[in-house]
Formats: structure tokens, C-alpha cells, sequence
């Protein structure tokens, strides 16, 4: 099948683009998750050519399962516009609605005979087109329960697949964990658990619970056992198509150069072949070689406000790249607690700005510094829980959850942290 020629009028591309998103920026009658995920699938589409955005369409269509997600038929909405009809398979496009002059310009391209209509994934192959998932991605992310701007997760997850190795830093609460699964989840295309695997360093962990040790046999004996890092990479050597990741937490809470060893050395991405395998330090045999495979990836998180936790030396630092998560009291924080809770938007704001302030005196504190701010997760009720009374709630989170670690903070200045707990709740 010969590769059409592609459509060279991206200025009329990008205009029909925008304006479906700015269509969609204030639907009211979806929520604020949902929003963005539209904005942000379309700004991928815009990206794209006419043919490509239908192919992606259809790939997106027929992959569908298990009712309508938003995430799901994004990529959809502009291919629809382009065939001039608001048809689709699925019943929650019949509530997408666009401007006349969008339908108007891709009726003309359909008179034209300007756009084709690819029927199946394999046509897409031939474009070279990478096809869309429906599953899990950016958008999704969004979607579950992040605050961060969608550029930010997009230099995440590239940095994720280029230097293989990822880790995100920041003050407690600041939903790192959170985020690394799905990080993980968005690499890898969807929630699946069998491909992540979660550890916790800490002082006694070792390089022999890690990577490879004798254990005991049970019958008085000792066997060499390969530790969870060995497994995921056995596992994800034996599926070279897949994408198998290690989330690691609290990477800084144990000794990362004695637990890791020489795996150090491995991790980098330019050293994951054959050429590059060591001998580990319990080989199964003297010819054992080790290389990580090349599909198998990284995610470690850092609290910074332990004092007793490790500093990472500078061969650790070399082999990750590091992001800095913040405290997220933003308004899209606002909107979601406000949509899934019933708080009130102006409670809300002001119990945000109590406690950006409470975070700019911390920051400001020499015997302290911004990695000891107080984290967003701290007020973001879980979705499952009901809040009867606003006003309760955040009293007993600061006096059960903030009040304690600002005596821990001012352990020296016990009237400074009263102080500074009375704030939080005076006058609500």
C-alpha cells in the first residue's frame, strides 16, 4: 500500500485544534479531571497530521472496553470533526459538541476528498504512526489525582524512558510515591502490577535482600537466593517486549552504593548490553556474567527532611535524574477536594493559604528549609472517605497530623509551634 502524501496545511490543522479545546476548556457538565484530560489528549492530536489523528481514532475505538472513559476516545473527538460527523461507537461522544465554523471546515475537507479513513491498526502501521492507548498515560494521571502541570509529567516520564532511571524528591506529603506508580504505569501503558515492583530501603537492607545471598533452606542448610532487583530483570529478560520497572522508596533511608553494589555500574542506560555484564559478588558459577536488560527501569523516591537519612553520593546522583515535587495547595487541588467532597471552594482557598504560609515560615527557618514544608496529601481526603462537617475535618488533621511535626520542628521553641498550630485553625 503506497504512503499517501500528507496534508501540508497544519496552520489549518492547528486552527480547527484549538478550537475544540477551547470548546472544551469549561464544559460544564464535565468534572475537572475529565477536562483536563480532553486539553491534554488534544493537544497531542494537534501534533498530529489529518490521517494521523483518524487513525489514532480508530485504534482508540476499537481497542474500547468496559464502558466510556474520557481517556479513551480524546484522540477521537478531532478525527470526528474531521469526518463532519458527531457519530461514534461509543455513547459518550454523543455529548462532545463543536463550534459551526470547526464542522464547517471539516465538511469542506470531506467535499474536498482531502482525508481518508483508515479502518484498522495495521494501516496505521504503514504511516508509522504510534498508535494510541487508551489505557494509561498522562492524561490519566491527571485524571487519578495529580496536581502537577501535564509538561512537568511529560518531562518525567521522558526522562524516564531516556535515562531509565528516575527520582523524585521533595518534602513529606508530597505524594512521591503516589506519583512513581503511576509514572510506572503510564511507561509501561497500563495498571499492571505484575511489571512494578515495590521495595523500601532501610538501614538493614542489604546487598544480599536486594540483589543476591544465602538464605536459610529450611533444613539447616543455606541456598543462594535472588533477591526482588534480580527477579524483575530475569522476569523482564524473559519479555523483551514489555517494560519492567522497580519503584524504590525512600531510596536514601538505606546505603544505596553497599545495597546496589555492582549494579551501580549497570544502571546507567548506555550499559545495558552484554558487553557491559559483571560477575556478581555470589555467582552461581564462575562464568556467570550480569547485565540489566534494557527494559527495565528505575524509580526511586527521596524524603529530604530526615535528618538521619543518607546523603546520595555523587555516583548515585550521576546514574538518576531528580525532580523536586512541591506542596500542590493550587486550585486544581481546590477544585478536585471542592467536586469530590462538597467543601466549600472558599474554605478551601483559605485553609490553602493558612497553610502556604505556615510553609513560607518554614522555608524561611535557617534550622529547617523547604523540605520541611508541609505536603498537600496531608488535605486531600481519599476519594472512598465522607466529610460531614469542612470544618472538623481540618481541625483534626492539624492537631493529629500538622501540630505534632511542628513540635518536632520547634522541638527547641514549643511556644513557636503552638503558635503556629493555633493559627491554622483561629477564626474558622
Amino acid at each position: 500500500m503506497a504512503t499517501p502524501a500528507v496534508d501540508d496545511r497544519y496552520s489549518t490543522w492547528a486552527n480547527i485544534v484549538d478550537s475544540v479545546i477551547a470548546d472544551h476548556r469549561n464544559r460544564a457538565e464535565l468534572n475537572l479531571a475529565q477536562r483536563q484530560m480532553l486539553v491534554y489528549d488534544l493537544r497531542e492530536v494537534k501534533n498530529m497530521s489529518h490521517r494521523q489523528a483518524i487513525s489514532v481514532a480508530d485504534v482508540s475505538d476499537k481497542g474500547g472496553k468496559n464502558g466510556v472513559r474520557i481517556a479513551k476516545y480524546a484522540a477521537s473527538e478531532v478525527a470526528d470533526v474531521i469526518r463532519s460527523g458527531l457519530t461514534s461507537i461509543n455513547d459518550g461522544m454523543q455529548m462532545l459538541r463543536y463550534p459551526a465554523e470547526v464542522q464547517r471546515a471539516a465538511a469542506a475537507e470531506l467535499e474536498a476528498g482531502e482525508v481518508s479513513y483508515l479502518s484498522d491498526s495495521s494501516a496505521c502501521a504503514e504511516y508509522d504512526i504510534q498508535q494510541y492507548d487508551p489505557n494509561y498515560g498522562i492524561s490519566a494521571i491527571l485524571a487519578d489525582g495529580c496536581f502537577l502541570d501535564d509538561d512537568i509529567l511529560e518531562s518525567m516520564l521522558h526522562r524516564l524512558q531516556t535515562k531509565q532511571n528516575i527520582i523524585l524528591q521533595g518534602p513529606p506529603g508530597t505524594g512521591k510515591t503516589w506519583l512513581s506508580k503511576r509514572l510506572a504505569y503510564a511507561l509501561i501503558g497500563r495498571k499492571d502490577d505484575d511489571k512494578v515492583r515495590q521495595v523500601q530501603f532501610h538501614p538493614n537492607l542489604s546487598y544480599e535482600d536486594f540483589v543476591r545471598g544465602w538464605r536459610p533452606d529450611g533444613e539447616g542448610g543455606l541456598v543462594l537466593a535472588d533477591g526482588p532487583f534480580l527477579k524483575l530483570a530475569e522476569d523482564a529478560r524473559n519479555d523483551p517486549d514489555g517494560k519492567y520497572v522497580m519503584v524504590i522508596e525512600e531510596i536514601n533511608r538505606g546505603n544505596p552504593a553497599s545495597i546496589f553494589g555492582e549494579l551501580l555500574t549497570l544502571l546507567e542506560a548506555d550499559k545495558r548490553s552484554h558487553n557491559d555484564a559483571l560477575a556478581l559478588a555470589y555467582p552461581r558459577d564462575d562464568g556467570e556474567r550480569f547485565h540489566i536488560p534494557p527494559n527495565v527501569y528505575v524509580i526511586g523516591t527521596m524524603n529530604l527532611a530526615d535528618r538521619s537519612l543518607a546523603l546520595v553520593d555523587f555516583a548515585l546522583r550521576r546514574r538518576f535524574a531528580f525532580f523536586d515535587l512541591e506542596p500542590m495547595l493550587n486550585d486544581d487541588w481546590r477544585d478536585r477536594v471542592h467536586e469530590q467532597k462538597d467543601i466549600p471552594a472558599e474554605f478551601l482557598d483559605n485553609i490553602a493559604q493558612r497553610i502556604i504560609t505556615l510553609n513560607d515560615q518554614i522555608a524561611a527557618d535557617r534550622n529547617l528549609g523547604p523540605q520541611f514544608r508541609i505536603g498537600h496529601s496531608h488535605l486531600t481526603p481519599s476519594h472512598d472517605k465522607p466529610i460531614e462537617a469542612h470544618t472538623e475535618w481540618f481541625t483534626e488533621i492539624v492537631e493529629t497530623e500538622i501540630a505534632p511535626l511542628l513540635r518536632e520542628y520547634w522541638f527547641d521553641d514549643p511556644a513557636r509551634a503552638l503558635e503556629e498550630s493555633d493559627k491554622l485553625v483561629a477564626g474558622l
